[in-house]
Order: C-alpha cells, then structure tokens, then sequence
C-alpha cells in the first residue's frame, strides 16, 4: 500500500491514507510503476516446479548490477524419461559449481536464464524502463552424460567416468546506440574418474616384492581384475 502511493509512513512510525490532492493526482502509470518498483527490491519466488521443487521463476534484482531488475529461470537436476543418460541443467546451483566462472574472471549472476532491464523511478514516482539497455545472461548452463540405473557413464574394468558435464556461461549486455557487449565461456568437467594404477599380475620372473604389492595392488597368478583406485577424482577445464 505504501509502495503504491495510497498510504504515507507518519514520523512515529504510524501509516495514514494519503491526502486527497495527492490521491487525485495518482495515475495507473505512477500506481502500478510504484509497486512494481517496490516488490522488486527483493528476490520474490513467482513459481515452483519441478520433481523435487528444485525449479522455479523469480523475479528480482540482477546480482552485482544495481539498478537493473528483471526474471530469471532456474531449473537444474530436469531429467526425462526419453533420455534417461542426459540430466539438463539450466542453471547449475550446486555449491562451488560456478567456480569456474568466478575464477576465470566470467561475469557476476545467478545460476539459470535471466532477462534484465533497469528501472529508474523518478521524483515524481513514475518508474521507467529502458530496453535499448537489456540483458540477457544465460549462468551456468549446460547438462550431464551420466550412466544409467546407478551405473558410471564409462564402466570398464579398470576405468570408470561416473558423468560428463559440459558448461557454458553467456551474458548479452545491449548498450543503447553502441554496438552490445558478449561475454562467453565454457567448461567441461570429467565426474568421478577411477583409474587403475596397478598390472593385473607381477612381472614373470621378476621375483616377488611384498612391499610393492601391497603399494601397487598388483595382482597373482589367480587375480586378474584389479578395481580402479578409491578415492576417485574429477577435472575441469575451462
């Protein structure tokens, strides 16, 4: 009610009715433009969805820009049953997964797909909007390759890949008459690699090495299938 104009915060902290002058001289442009203004100072969740929830669209304001506001898409983990070995990822928001961007000097935002526009609210209430100036960012997009029924992606005797996981980051920043400024990047990550370090036997003939074995893990004249090392590891390039 305050944001739209129609009541006035009094100095003890009291709210009354607006004056009936200034009530008159309230148009649907200043109305609507002041609540506007208002709700979107904060991130405001319109809509959720999703198997788990995890999806949703909200609007809100752009993350390290002020004065620009706008809605974001995020929608990560989406997963169908046509392709059960692809998990889209459209704003990948797992903890440390924009890492790559961050320290390779991408932009600043939000996981998923955002449309921004900046606001500008007048003394006079009136909020406007300046298109020749929007922003597209598209943060942390992508998808996973991964196996299927709890099953690596790459599931061989002595080498496993648990996903591969492509992705992208791309800001479109229009600037009025000059010509728009592009940002882009990508990055792939290799999940959950197990590689076996160690022969199948020893060396015939080469005598035996307790010591070595056991560091190695190498295998007997009945053993011919040693696992990939534990712990496994990940990569990424950027």
């Amino acid at each position: 009610m305050e944001a739209a104009s129609l009541i006035i915060k009094n100095a003890n902290n009291t709210y009354s009715l607006n004056s009936i002058d200034a009530l008159s001289k309230l148009t649907p442009a200043t109305f609507f433009g002041n609540l506007f203004y208002t709700l979107m100072q904060n991130e405001l969740t319109l809509l959720t969805f999703g198997k788990n929830n995890q999806c949703s669209i909200s609007v809100g304001p752009k993350l390290g820009t002020p004065g620009y506001y706008g809605l974001r898409l995020l929608a990560p983990d989406l997963e169908t049953e046509i392709l059960p070995n692809i998990v889209l990822q459209l704003g990948d928001d797992a903890t440390g997964a924009d890492e790559w961007i961050t320290k390779t000097g991408g932009p600043v935002g939000e996981p998923g797909i955002g449309f921004y526009v900046p606001l500008t609210k007048g003394g006079d209430g009136t909020v406007t909007v300046d298109f020749t100036l929007f922003e597209l960012l598209l943060y942390n997009l992508g998808f996973d390759f991964k196996g299927t029924n709890g099953n690596p992606l790459v599931n061989l005797t002595r080498f496993k890949i648990g996903k591969i996981s492509p992705r992208v980051v791309f800001e479109l920043d229009f600037q009025g008459s000059s010509a728009p400024s592009v940002f882009f990047g990508a990055a792939l990550e290799l999940n959950d690699i197990g590689l076996s370090l160690a022969p199948d036997q020893m060396v015939p003939g080469g005598g035996s090495n307790p010591i070595a074995s056991n560091i190695l893990g190498s295998g007997t004249d009945t053993s011919t299938g040693n696992p990939p090392a534990n712990p496994m590891f990940s990569v990424i390039a950027a």
